[in-house]
């Protein structure tokens, strides 16, 4: 009880009241002197409004006796006041007894509290929301998880319903959803960008969205009772990856505290499907990175035997057309109707045979080009060659869509990697592939065009396709950026590209209209013609009908390539096989002459580079008659040591006429 002078002491009301005010004043806190029914005898503003609010204390205090404390709501100021009650040993009018009213003011204490509060709670949510995503495997499960544990948030006050699209191209696709009707599930299945409230939200710049159905929706359904909705885009550099839709019963404001929070839980969707959408990326761009790694490799195994099955059909279909004519000679007797069939039947399956292996002789060169990724030097490189190879290698995936025009004018070359030119135009071409619909190949075309344009060389990818919209055009070239199906293509072909092309000091640009089709152009800085030590193409050499064939030493580890390069050259060259460099040294060594060596490049124990480096020593005369072969797999220390030996070297598999005429060319500077 709090003591103060009595009444008897205090003298008149008036004075009484002086005293009162005079000691209210004094105190360092807000107070006021009431009676049991709310009536202020005096006292200071703010405790005089608290007198009459609801859960005042007052009342329990006088029945009681006790002094009390309780936070109220001041409704008419929205103060949030703590009220303090103390009886007292005065008494107003000689009856009513007076208590102590001590008020003070803790709204901004009050809310601060209570945002600690709601942002640990925020927080917590966030973190458990970060904790369900990070371990998961795909969008939909990101995208389930967040609509789980969102609809057991109760101060979110959300209802049971909720919807999660993922985007695919520009058509946002339904993955999961609670308590929807089948109506609404079925209509909203797919919804193009654009279109109806949630495809409104799939614009990478809308904000959070919020309204109700029969305000917003193009789709209404008579059964489904109005609901409002917060839609949130889930966006990574502009693109748009999902749109989350959370219901909240009809007319309920979406209040500060809760958009902040719907905004961090869609930033953290948009990280988690980014993170998982990243991943996939780059596996599978590793995946395409081991296949072209795998695909060179078995491309190099193939030049050998491809060798060895080109001479023999080639030997073959000569050996039967001289069969022909040897028993029409000499055996007329024996030129029957059936023999002549078999004879025929069998030019025809080696005619046949030959034009298959150098059809696969011809993708095995293709993929060469494709196969040097890791070429840094910057060479002359023929881009007629390198464009005509996409074409042959996107034939299978083009013809079922597309014709496929070729239109190319003579060019100088550019100075950069073959590899690299060819993987330009290699991914241009198969996007102009894809971006036409198979069915009508005859209604649509593909077309490759280069130009020499003064010191620079253009080439263009045109397509008929659907075409690229305006929006996605300054993000082509981004990363990761695509508009293709999942699954189909990685998303970085055209970052690629465009690297490429400005590391060889080029451009590339693009001009596309929706519904007519693309037209990629490159510009690439050319050089006047430069020589190479590779020798050109001839005719067959003819065989000689007088004096010594010349002898050829061929220096090459598989026996099947050695033997059948001696038979399609039995009649012009006498051909000496070594299985190794070792062996062909030990010939040397025994006195035997030779007027050309052909040698092949990579060997077990002594390579060709190490054979030619000790016929330079020892025999530097048949050293200067020596053309190297190699499978085409040329690191960069074989690339350098063709560069600096000054000798003519051919790829396998290897082409019979262009031997011949190497051969031919050595052994005549030998005579």
């Amino acid at each position: 009880m709090v003591e103060l002078p009595s009444t008897e002491q205090r003298g008149s009301d008036a004075a009484r009241k002086a005293a009162y005010a005079a000691l209210l004043h004094a105190l360092p806190f807000e107070a006021s002197l009431v009676n049991d029914r709310h009536e202020v005898v005096a006292g200071t503003p703010i405790a005089n409004q608290a007198g009459t609010v609801c859960g005042c204390p007052l009342a329990a205090v006088a029945a009681s006796g006790k002094p009390a404390t309780r936070v109220v709501h001041a409704e008419s100021s929205g103060r949030w006041l703590e009220c303090s009650v103390y009886p007292t040993n005065l008494a107003h009018g000689g009856q009513t007894r007076l208590y102590l009213h001590v008020v003070s003011d803790v709204t901004e204490s009050r809310a601060t509290h209570r945002l600690l509060e709601r942002s640990r709670e925020h927080q917590g949510a966030l973190l458990e929301l970060l904790e369900r995503t990070h371990s998961c495997e795909s969008g939909e499960q990101v995208l389930r998880e967040i609509v789980d544990q969102m609809s057991g948030i109760s101060w979110m006050g959300l209802s049971s319903g909720a919807a999660a699209f993922l985007a695919h191209g520009d058509v946002l696709r339904l993955v999961y959803h609670r308590r929807l009707d089948p109506a609404v599930v079925e209509r909203c299945a797919r919804v193009p960008f654009g279109e109806c409230f949630c495809g409104r939200a799939a614009d990478p710049r809308t904000a959070t969205l919020h309204g109700t159905p029969r305000d917003e929706h193009s789709a209404r359904f008579d059964h489904v009772d109005d609901r409002g909705h917060v839609l949130l885009p889930l966006t990574e550099h502009e693109e748009t990856l999902g749109v989350l839709a959370f219901f909240f019963p009809s007319g309920q404001a979406l209040d500060p505290e809760r958009s902040q929070f719907l905004d961090a839980v869609a930033r953290l969707g948009s990280e988690a499907l980014n993170r998982i959408q990243l991943r996939s990326k780059l596996l599978q761009a590793d995946r395409m990175a081991t296949v072209g790694i795998l695909a060179a490799s078995v491309a190099h195994e193939v030049r050998n035997p491809l060798t060895y099955v080109l001479f023999n059909v080639e030997t073959l279909e000569a050996e039967l057309a001289k069969l022909d004519g040897a028993e029409a000679a000499s055996h007329p007797e024996l030129i029957t109707a059936d023999f002549l069939a078999q004879t025929h039947d069998l030019r025809e399956m080696a005619r046949d045979a030959l034009e298959g292996a150098r059809r696969i002789r011809a993708i095995v060169d293709d993929l060469k080009i494709f196969a040097r990724q890791d070429e840094s030097e910057r060479v002359p490189v023929d881009v007629n060659e390198a464009a005509a190879s996409a074409l042959r290698l996107t034939a299978n995936e083009a013809r079922f869509r597309a014709r496929i025009e070729q239109d190319f004018q003579e060019l100088t070359p550019v100075l950069g990697s073959a590899g690299r030119v060819g993987q330009v135009l290699l991914n241009l071409v198969i996007n102009a592939a894809q971006a036409i619909a198979p069915g009508s190949p005859s209604e649509n075309l593909v077309r490759v065009r280069t130009r020499q344009d003064g010191d620079w060389v253009n080439i263009e990818v045109t397509d008929s396709g659907s075409g690229i919209a305006p929006e996605n055009l300054p993000r082509i070239f981004a990363p990761f950026f695509t508009t293709k199906q999942a699954g189909v293509g990685t998303g970085l072909g055209l970052a690629i590209c465009r690297d490429l092309v400005v590391e060889m000091g080029g451009t590339i640009d693009v001009e596309s209209t929706v519904g007519a089709g693309t037209t990629f152009r490159v510009r690439l800085p050319s050089l006047a013609q430069t020589p190479t030590t590779r020798p050109p193409a001839a005719n067959v050499v003819p065989e000689r009908t007088t004096g010594p064939r010349p002898r050829v030493l061929l220096v090459d580890d598989d026996i099947h390539v050695s033997a059948s390069i001696a038979r399609m050259l039995r009649g012009r060259f006498d051909v000496v096989p070594a299985g190794s460099a070792r062996a062909a040294l030990d010939l040397l060594d025994g006195g035997r002459g030779f007027d050309a060596v052909v040698s092949d490049l990579m060997m077990p124990n002594m390579s060709g580079m190490e054979f030619f480096a000790e016929l330079r020593r020892t025999r530097p005369e048949l050293a200067a008659q020596t053309l190297f072969v190699t499978g085409g797999s040329r690191s960069a220390e074989v690339r350098d040591f063709l560069e600096r030996c000054g000798r003519p070297w051919l790829d396998k598999p290897l082409d019979s006429k262009a031997l011949l005429s190497a051969l031919a060319q050595l052994t005549a500077n030998a005579g």
